[in-house]
């Protein structure tokens, strides 16, 4: 048992060990058989944690779910993002955290030891501060050079990219934080993402950027992932 903003949850304990796929399936059928329409909604309509309309008891984060608490349900904050812990608009006030330097210097080294270690890092300092989930893993390829997000990312390549997003995405998991991996996929530009279609061939695509998932997916094991808001040959993914 574990206690979260003071509901008692039948959910093992953030540093015992992760419970296996069965366990996991077989829980969250026994928990959405339970929910009502509207607890359902709740979970998959997360609000931003800071600035208009943010709950009063989320953290000032990414964004935040108010749980189900009669099912033992938490609440959870997500946290921005690859590079460390966030703290948007300083909402919460002059609260220190750890500016990593940028995924494309990670990049340059490497060192999958030190892309874990500074997940480690990362994963601690999101975990004090009460994060439940960091949006990290980020590692889409550099394609664009323009691109307003470049310096989240590890590099161009897809083996580099999955190895060292995986290994961080392993790291801030040690510490009890769950971890994406994003924009999935081919999210290369910040400008009209949400309009704009990136459009590559089946062949070229599993030869890039899904393959990059796809070695991050079995090298880091994270537990969440993040869709890309773009279309891709014009398709929605989200």
């Amino acid at each position: 048992m574990s206690t979260h903003d003071g509901v008692e949850s039948r959910f093992r304990a953030q540093r015992d060990p992760w419970p296996t796929r069965e366990e996991d399936l077989a829980a969250a059928a026994d928990l959405v058989a339970q929910m009502t329409r509207e607890e359902k909604l709740s979970l998959v309509s997360a609000p931003m944690g800071y600035g208009p309309g943010a709950p009063e008891e989320a953290l000032g984060s990414a964004a935040h779910s108010p749980g189900v608490p009669r099912l033992g349900i938490p609440a959870w904050d997500e946290g921005d993002a690859s590079l460390g812990v966030t703290n948007p608009g300083a909402v919460r006030g002059d609260a220190p955290a750890t500016a990593f330097p940028s995924g494309l210097a990670l990049g340059a080294t490497f060192d999958r030891e030190l892309a874990e270690a500074q997940g480690r890092a990362i994963g601690a300092e999101a975990r004090a501060t009460g994060l439940t989930v960091q949006l990290a893993g980020g590692m889409n390829l550099v394609r664009e050079p323009r691109g307003g997000r470049n310096f989240e990312y590890v590099g161009e390549d897809a083996l580099l990219s999955g190895v060292l997003a995986g290994s961080a995405v392993r790291g801030i998991q040690e510490e009890g934080v769950v971890s994406t991996v994003k924009h999935f996929a081919l999210n290369p530009q910040e400008t009209g993402r949400v309009m704009v279609s990136s459009d590559l061939a089946e062949a070229e695509l599993r030869e890039s950027d899904l393959l990059a998932f796809e070695i991050a997916l079995e090298h880091g094991g994270p537990r969440a992932g993040m869709g890309g808001y773009n279309p891709v040959s014009y398709t929605q993914l989200r």
